[in-house]
């Protein structure tokens, strides 16, 4: 029995523990306040704080609980009357600061025993606030005796009321740890917005500058959330300081929908998705106006926009997840990053709002999540960005160099006189003659290729100055038809740089001798940089490559190497139909390793197989597509110079498949 009275009077102890007044002493500078105070809720708004005072008996004040970390009452009109009973011991201090670490509240107005009444909040002045401070801090003296302090609080948005309870030093050093922690992010959060600004105004790329409004609109939404907003921006703009996070978040809404379609380039690749994001966007810009009404009307209530707020940002994240991973089975390596920083992003957007709606706990983790989550997508999406535009910045150089090669490659051959031609022949022919290949036969392929180059040159030179006449035409008549011109200009640049290039390929391999200039090549990443290439010189195809669990390392001639898979991906899309898919691979057999190129093409003869690798050779079919005949050439050539040899397996309307089998000193 003596032991069931004890367990019973320590229940009741429990219990009542709550309503038992906080007692500070000297060896603690901080306090959790919310697991002794008892809340009355006024649903009336009529009871007036005099009522309160002289008579708290009279009204229903309930206890916190002994293990609450904030009261959370969601959405709510109603008043909330907060009582605080606390006293000292005889050592401890008797000047303290009692905090409320949230800023949406309307009005918080404190009532200590004997003192007038101190009138804070939101949309009271910044002037009358006791400290000049982000959040809502009041003083107060401590006696001995329990005494019974008061917060009454409203608001129009959702009613969080955390209570602290710190000593003047303890005070002091939070604020220089807080404002410490939030330096660190604006400034992280300024360099990156700088860095990117400059980078717009130096390559002019339009991502840069969306990117930069999305981070920009998103970091005055978080200034704005913080505090800080209304202590160095709009002091005086209380009721604009209620709504501007939300109106914020909703423009940098519009640049992020923005951002994410350029930067996936959905209109190309995943144009239903495209629609959705543009729809998206609209919807933002739509709520910003309707927050800003919020001002002028009664008629629209903060909370249904917020709750469609937050609906729209979880199809916003899902949306853009699911467009990112999209992107990333299409190759897109930089959508790795995106994807990353999007999820970042909306997991602390998301838990940011779950919080509001009190359906996760108030914690420093959940009250900080949407800082903690924009700070790692600002990051993640540079990254991003600065691989995508450098890859791209790469590509492009890449093209123009080879543009203007072959520009200056077809003026030269059509210029090219009689003696000069001569005289090429002959340097070739000594070249060739050292190979044990007979003058004879020498000449004939330099006939058959400066007839062939004057001919293939031809054409791509014709539709270069035919688009470019009509360039100027429609500039004159005011029609816009440049993307369609400049693809068409793009593509015959592409198709000279392609001969000029096999012209460059063809006299290096006959210098080569057997000698390579060999190093250690990872072959998987190699065919995978190469399968994005690809991607953007024949964006017509699907391109796939099946990746080897494990890595393979080849001692080999890198640039060779290039040279070969290139012309076999070139001559599998010369042969396929549009839209079909090119299919790389990568395997590993004995101590030999075999990369693969099958297409989905016509498929070859078999009274042509034998004969396809020998230069100039194009079969009957193969003369209506356009090309030089020396690519299936290149590559058997640089094969053999690597001790290896090639395959091929094709059906007529089958299509073909091209396997290098490598046999070289192999590192793992």
């Amino acid at each position: 029995m003596a032991v069931l009275r004890y367990f019973l009077l320590s229940l009741l102890l429990g219990l009542a523990w709550p309503s038992f007044a906080v007692v500070v002493d000297k060896s603690q500078e901080s306090y959790n306040l919310l697991r002794n105070v008892a809340v009355f809720v006024d649903e009336t708004r009529q009871v007036q704080a005099e009522e309160i005072i002289k008579n708290p008996g009279q009204f229903d004040f309930q206890p916190t609980g002994a293990f609450a970390s904030e009261i959370n009452f969601g959405f709510s009109k109603a008043v909330y009357w907060v009582k605080i009973p606390l006293s000292r011991q005889q050592e401890a201090p008797n000047e303290w600061i009692i905090e409320i670490p949230y800023l949406g509240l309307n009005e918080v107005c404190f009532y200590a025993p004997g003192k007038a009444v101190v009138t804070s909040g939101a949309v009271a002045p910044i002037e009358s606030r006791p400290f000049q401070y982000r959040f809502f801090a009041f003083p107060l003296t401590l006696t001995t005796t329990p005494q019974d302090f008061y917060l009454r609080v409203e608001s129009s948005y959702a009613v969080t009321i955390p209570l602290m309870l710190y000593t003047l030093s303890a005070f002091n050093n939070e604020q220089v740890t807080d404002t410490l922690i939030q330096a660190l992010y604006y400034g992280g959060l300024l360099s990156l917005l700088f860095y990117n600004l400059i980078l717009f105004l130096t390559v002019k790329d339009r991502q840069y500058l969306v990117y930069c409004l999305f981070t920009g609109f998103t970091g005055l939404g978080v200034f704005a959330g913080n505090g800080y907003a209304r202590l160095y921006l709009w002091p005086n703009a209380m009721e604009w300081d209620l709504i501007s996070q939300n109106t914020l978040f909703g423009f940098a809404g519009i640049f992020a929908m923005a951002f994410t379609a350029m930067f996936l380039r959905t209109r190309e690749t995943q144009p239903r998705f495209d629609w959705l994001l543009k729809g998206l966007s609209t919807f933002y810009g739509v709520l910003a106006l309707l927050f800003i009404a919020t001002l002028f009307t009664n008629s629209l209530t903060p909370q249904i926009i917020f709750e469609i707020f937050f609906v729209i940002n979880l199809l916003a994240s899902f949306a853009c997840l699911y467009s990112s991973s999209v992107a990333i089975k299409q190759g897109h390596v930089s959508a790795y990053y995106f994807a990353l920083a999007w999820g970042a992003l909306s997991l602390g957007s998301i838990i940011a709002s779950l919080r509001v709606f009190e359906l996760v706990p108030s914690n420093g983790f959940t009250l900080y999540a949407l800082q903690i989550g924009s700070g790692l997508e600002m990051l993640l999406f540079s990254f991003a960005l600065a691989y995508r535009i450098q890859h791209e910045r790469l590509m492009r150089e890449t093209a123009q160099a080879n543009a203007l090669a072959a520009n200056q490659a077809a003026l030269e051959a059509v210029k090219l006189s009689e003696d000069r031609l001569e005289l090429a022949v002959e340097k070739r022919t000594e070249k060739l003659q050292q190979l044990l290949i007979s003058e004879q036969e020498i000449h004939e392929q330099y006939v058959r290729f400066g007839a062939m180059i004057a001919h293939e040159f031809r054409n791509p030179l014709n539709i270069i100055e035919g688009q470019t006449s009509m360039l100027e035409l429609e500039s004159e008549t005011g029609i816009n038809n440049t993307e369609k011109r400049t693809v068409a200009i793009r593509s015959a640049t592409f198709r000279l740089a392609s001969l000029f290039d096999q012209w460059l390929q063809s006299d290096r391999l006959n210098q080569q001798s057997g000698h390579l200039e060999t190093s250690l090549v990872n072959l998987g990443d190699l065919l995978e940089e190469l399968v994005n290439t690809s991607r953007t010189f024949h964006p017509e195809f699907f391109f796939k490559f099946v990746k080897p669990h494990s890595p393979m390392v080849l001692e080999a001639d890198s640039h060779l190497l290039q040279i070969a898979i290139l012309n076999l991906i070139d001559n599998a899309c010369k042969y396929s139909p549009k839209e079909t898919t090119v299919t790389l691979s990568l395997m590993r057999q004995d101590n030999q390793i075999a990369i693969s190129v099958h297409d989905q093409g016509c498929g070859i003869e078999p009274s042509n197989i034998d004969r396809i690798f020998d230069a100039y050779f194009r079969g009957v079919k193969e003369n209506r597509i356009k090309g030089a005949g020396l690519g299936l050439a290149f590559v058997k050539r640089i094969t053999e110079l690597h001790g290896g040899h090639i395959e091929v397996h094709s059906r007529p309307n089958a299509g073909s498949t091209f396997t290098l089998w490598l046999t070289t000193k192999e590192m793992d």
